[in-house]
């Protein structure tokens, strides 16, 4: 708000100016129209003058100056400006020379208020502009540690970046040349390779299951082979018994033919 106290003191000023100019427009031709101008600017400055306090709430000195400066306004008005329209009016309505006018003017104690007004709207002015320059120093400030802030910043995330990159890599290598040498080991029929699986990684695991279940396929081909074997040996006892019973019924018939011919030669 520091740029809308600038302007209402300057115009807060420019207003003091206008009731000035009107009260001597008003002296020299003592005609009602210059009066316009100073009626307008007492208006506008009573309503500069609320704002520049209600902006300047927060700040005494400033409130100090504003307070000397309404004061100093209203005695100006008072003291100075309204006595002088009112001489002007009664030396023309009675047609008297301006002698005792021009004294009162030329006094200076008008002039010595309203230079006592500007002075003061010029502290507000300077104090403002001091508050503007600390304000904006400090906003450089911030700005430099901002962007001191993320250049360091962007320099540790880059450098964190690159020793995640590497961790993250040397992690992957390892766990892809463990993963490698599990199925090398598998591929040679090694299926007692312990493979770990605590990490999260699917492929150990995939490679694990792998072997559990070459383990069991070959443990259920042994086991029919070996039930082939038994139903082999089964067969070939069962053959050779067979054999020896053929043998026997061989043998049998032959020596019934011999005790057939020998009974047929007797007879």
């Amino acid at each position: 708000h520091t740029y809308q106290v600038l302007g209402d003191a300057q115009n807060a000023l420019e207003q003091l100016i206008n009731i000035e100019t009107g009260m001597r427009g008003f002296v020299i031709a003592s005609q009602d129209s210059f009066l316009a101008p100073l009626l307008a600017g007492e208006k506008a400055f009573d309503e500069k003058l609320q704002s520049l306090k209600q902006l300047t709430a927060d700040n005494p000195e400033q409130q100090r100056r504003l307070a000397t400066l309404g004061d100093t306004q209203k005695r100006w008005l008072s003291e100075d400006v309204n006595p002088i329209l009112a001489m002007r009016k009664d030396l023309t309505a009675r047609n008297q020379p301006d002698d005792l006018l021009d004294q009162r003017i030329t006094s200076g104690a008008d002039k010595a208020k309203m230079d006592s007004m500007r002075a003061i709207l010029a502290e507000i002015t300077a104090a403002e502009t001091r508050l503007l320059e600390m304000r904006s120093k400090d906003m450089a400030d911030a700005r430099q540690f901002a962007l001191m802030v993320l250049l360091w910043g962007g320099i540790a995330a880059a450098v964190l970046s690159v020793v995640l990159a590497t961790s993250l890599g040397r992690s992957i290598t390892a766990r892809l040349q463990s993963a490698i040498d599990a199925a090398t080991a598998i591929a040679n029929g090694k299926l007692d390779t312990v493979i770990d699986t605590s990490s999260h990684d699917e492929l150990p695991k995939a490679f694990d299951r792998m072997q559990t279940r070459l383990r069991a396929t070959i443990q259920q081909i042994n086991q029919a082979a070996n039930q082939l074997v038994a139903a082999v040996q089964q067969i070939s006892g069962a053959s050779t018994q067979l054999s020896g019973a053929i043998q026997e019924q061989s043998t049998s018939a032959s020596m019934m033919a011999a005790t057939i011919d020998a009974d047929v030669d007797c007879s």
